[in-house]
């Protein structure tokens, strides 16, 4: 290996190392949210639920956050290569007819929370509502 591909590839790896510890450093953590952001209160009942997105990452990720913060729960059974079902959000279960549906930007989502990927200040909100299918 030539001199200059050493040097090129060196300088690749220190940048990737740099760009990950920006993305550890400056991702939010419980202590640094928004002020105001844990006196959002979570109603038990309700046929819909928002989740903040804060930083990049998973919609599971969001909602691993918002759970640490505030009165929002969820649960789920995991799935070995699909990933983890939610069917009880802030105590209320999935019934023969309504389910627990996420929805993303205003669209229902085509994968699992655990698989889309969100953006800081993207929407996302779980549904109680009839299934479609």
């Amino acid at each position: 290996m030539s001199r200059t591909n050493i040097i090129l590839l060196a300088g690749i790896i220190i940048g990737f190392n740099i760009l990950v510890g920006l993305y550890l450093f400056l991702a939010p953590t419980p202590d640094a949210l928004p002020e105001g952001y844990s006196d959002i209160e979570v109603a038990e009942e309700a046929d819909e639920v928002s989740v903040p997105v804060f930083s990049f990452g998973t919609a599971l990720d969001a909602m691993e956050l918002h759970a640490s913060t505030s009165d929002f729960s969820y649960e789920g059974e995991e799935y070995p290569g699909l990933g983890i079902f939610v069917h009880t959000v802030n105590g209320r279960k999935n019934t023969e007819d309504k389910f627990w549906i996420l929805y993303h930007n205003g669209t229902t989502s085509p994968v699992g929370a655990g698989d889309l990927e969100v953006s800081p200040g993207d929407s996302l909100e779980w549904r109680f509502e009839e299934s479609i299918y």
